[in-house]
């Protein structure tokens, strides 16, 4: 990787200056963990996609890649602790909206994430290969 590549990956995934904690970021992270939450209720699989959508947690999970295949563990502990405080407090809000929702049956679209089997790993590392793909090729 040539080094003004390697510069824009940094900067692409906020490794050279990091701002994960910036306003926006907990802003969507908390907006996508609120249609999500609401998409499982409402057992809508398009609306837990646009959720997905909207998450910006494939950055810091890019940058934890990247980190590694950089040899920069300062900036690897910084995204992991990243992935982590944004999981917990998407698990939080889910959990809080779950408790004001008048029923608290299991939806289907619950139910079916379970279960996750091969296929489900083989989406993953795909989805994360694609997304690193993208992320160092500036013409993709």
């Amino acid at each position: 990787m040539e080094p003004a590549e390697r510069r824009r990956v940094l900067d692409a995934l906020g490794l050279r200056e990091p701002r994960p904690w910036a306003g926006s970021f907990w802003l969507l992270t908390t907006l996508s963990a609120t249609v999500a939450a609401m998409g499982l209720s409402s057992d809508s699989a398009a609306v837990v996609i646009g959720a997905m959508l909207l998450a910006p947690l494939m950055t810091p999970v890019m940058a934890m890649a990247a980190s590694i295949t950089m040899a920069m563990p300062r900036r690897l502990w910084w995204s992991f602790v990243t992935v982590v405080v944004a999981s917990t407090w998407s698990v939080a809000i889910s959990y809080l909206l779950g408790l004001l929702l008048p029923d608290g049956s299991l939806s289907g679209e619950i139910l079916a994430r379970t279960r996750p089997d091969l296929r489900d790993l083989v989406v993953a590392l795909a989805a994360g290969a694609a997304g690193a793909y993208a992320t160092a090729k500036e013409d993709v």
